[in-house]
């Protein structure tokens, strides 16, 4: 094995099948990542995109630029999906899906609570999956049929079954219903689960789920950017995803989707979402 040390990230390089090119991106989105960090505690201008609840700042903007260049750089035939800058379309069977700032929300308001996403995709199937977190120095990444890593070592998810003893995240979009939002939260309260979270940082989200330390996620109505690489994350930590109606997830660009750590609250979950 090797460890590497990259602009204060270090990253254990296991012995994986991974190529170079894969390593050095890691290291690369690590880097771009710092720029949030270098920004974070500033007043920044917000610019609305779709509501006012959705916004970017320069920090968004200017570290999916440079995760693009790191991208043209290693795989220049691939398409690029940035969520700032739209479709790089090189008519490839790949592409990368980019979340440079996956929580600006909590960004903007001093909560560091959030992370840079890139997920690579070849037809409906994630091939790679990138999360990192510039604030905890954090790399989580996938390939499939590899395992799910974090900083090199590998994770898995918990193996909690009781339903009341369940940390479960619930992500939403702009656009969702407020009804549906209030229907599933109080369908939740009534499991009587031990907590609720709604971080606003799904790709994150997703990585807690994977290393153990909550026991699912439901999400509906986010961008694909949001949660592709987080999916295989989970999948590969031993977890469990299906569509919210507990059939097989067949398309991992699907929006509506439970994540769990594949114990017995995943039915009971799927049966709540049923209902509600």
């Amino acid at each position: 094995m090797q460890l590497v040390q990259h602009n204060c990230v270090w990253v254990l390089l296991k012995s994986i099948t991974m190529e170079p090119k894969f390593q050095e991106l890691i290291l690369k989105i690590a880097d771009a990542s710092q720029i949030i960090v270098n920004y974070f505690g500033q007043i920044l201008s917000l610019e609305t995109k779709t509501s006012v609840a959705d916004f970017r700042t320069k920090a968004d903007v200017e570290t999916e630029a440079k995760v693009i260049a790191a991208i043209e750089e290693l795989f220049p035939d691939y398409n690029i999906h940035g969520e700032e800058s739209g479709t790089i379309d090189n008519n490839s069977d790949y592409t990368f899906y980019i979340d440079p700032l996956d929580g600006t929300n909590n960004f903007s308001l001093n909560l560091p609570v959030f992370s840079t996403s890139v997920g690579l995709v070849k037809g409906n199937t994630v091939v790679f999956g990138l999360v990192h977190n510039p604030f905890l120095k954090a790399s989580y990444y996938a390939f499939p049929g590899q395992g799910a890593f974090l900083n090199g070592a590998r994770i898995n998810v918990n193996q909690e079954s009781n339903i009341h003893n369940t940390t479960i995240e619930y992500n939403c979009g702009y656009n969702t219903p407020v009804l549906r939002v209030s229907s599933v939260r109080n369908k939740l309260a009534d499991l009587n689960i031990k907590r609720q979270l709604s971080l606003w940082s799904p790709a994150y989200a997703l990585c807690l789920l994977a290393s153990g330390k909550i026991e699912a996620l439901i999400n509906e109505d986010n961008d694909i950017y949001d949660y592709v690489a987080g999916k295989l994350i989970v999948q590969e930590a031993g977890g469990s995803v299906t569509r919210q109606d507990g059939n097989q997830e067949t398309d991992m660009k699907n929006d509506k989707f439970v994540a769990s750590n594949g114990s017995d609250i995943h039915s009971d979950l799927v049966s709540m979402l049923i209902s509600a």
